[in-house]
């Protein structure tokens, strides 16, 4: 079901939760050629998949507790799908999760994830960020506006995560 983008992110955090330790090898070199701007259908992955993990890797408090940020964060692909044409990529990510089967599936990978864990979500995240940043575009607003409130919320919930 994940195409394309983030399937690696899942299946590192699915590792991570059952014990597994991610390493990464710092003498070797990867190069990935990243061209944001040229490519729509990137986009609508990015954002889907993006949000399958949102909804299947932490548990159900620690969703709802990120839910504000991640909302903020829709909104905000939102603004920047408009400004650089990727408005309808957009949308379509976001219907996505306003079908019964989506969620179906979603709760059927929870029910895949959830029972092997052997970490908790304050241990998953540990060293996440609350920041959003993008190789080939920076503007004021992400900069001044949204990585700071995200960093703000970050740092009020994390606290919270006990679970």
């Amino acid at each position: 079901e994940l195409f394309l983008y983030h399937e690696d992110t899942d299946l590192s955090l699915r590792l991570k939760l059952r014990g597994w330790r991610v390493v990464i090898a710092p003498e070797s070199d990867f190069f990935h050629k990243y061209e944001f701007k040229r490519s729509r259908t990137k986009f609508y992955w990015m954002l889907r998949n993006q949000l399958v993990l949102f909804f299947t890797i932490p548990k159900i408090p620690t969703i709802l507790l990120l839910l504000p940020m991640q909302s903020a964060y829709c909104l905000g692909v939102l603004f920047f799908s408009v400004r650089n044409g990727f408005f309808r990529e957009a949308l379509r990510a976001l219907s996505y999760f306003t079908r019964l089967s989506t969620w179906r599936y979603l709760i059927g990978r929870r029910h895949l994830i959830q029972p092997g864990r052997q970490l908790t979500d304050r241990q998953l995240f540990e060293k996440a960020k609350s920041r959003i940043v993008f190789q080939d575009t920076s503007n004021w607003v992400l900069d001044y506006l949204g990585n700071p409130m995200m960093a703000f919320w970050w740092r009020l919930v994390y606290p919270l995560i006990r679970w």
